[in-house]
């Protein structure tokens, strides 16, 4: 797809009621890029690391929306043009994972809070919103296929 910013896969199957569209992500190297790029400009203190901290989850939460949203766009076109995509994904409920395959156990917590929000901002649009491990994501996804 170039340029367009959509997940990396869609899963569909005509037996499943539900369609997984899903992000792999390398969450702890963007966190440490932004980090890196923005500590150089603040000065050493706490209220300044929080600040980073909290716009750090907000870009992250705005790149994956973006991500979900061109997903969704997508699977509009799709179902627009393709009779046997509309019967593949029409009706069904969405479901948006974010697969990081370089997350440690303490990141998930934050990766939560970041879905929670994210949620909150896609819950009209899909069912849920899961940032997952990637060893969780492999056995979600062999329990699902």
């Amino acid at each position: 797809m170039g340029s367009f910013h959509s997940c990396d896969y869609i899963l569909a199957e005509e037996n499943k009621d539900k369609v997984l569209l899903i992000e792999d992500s390398n969450l702890e190297r963007v966190k440490r890029n932004l980090e890196e790029e923005c500590l150089c400009f603040m000065l050493d203190k706490d209220q300044d690391r929080k600040n980073l901290s909290r716009k750090i989850r907000e870009k992250i939460r705005d790149e994956q929306r973006l991500k979900a949203y061109a997903s969704l766009l997508l699977l509009c076109r799709l179902t627009s043009k393709d009779t046997d995509a509309k019967k593949l994904i029409g009706d069904k409920e969405i479901h948006f994972w974010v697969i990081v395959t370089d997350g440690i156990a303490s990141d998930f917590r934050v990766f939560d809070e970041i879905g929670s929000n994210l949620m909150g901002c896609l819950k009209p649009l899909v069912s849920s919103v899961e940032f997952l491990p990637l060893k969780e994501a492999e056995q979600k996804l062999n329990e699902w296929a």
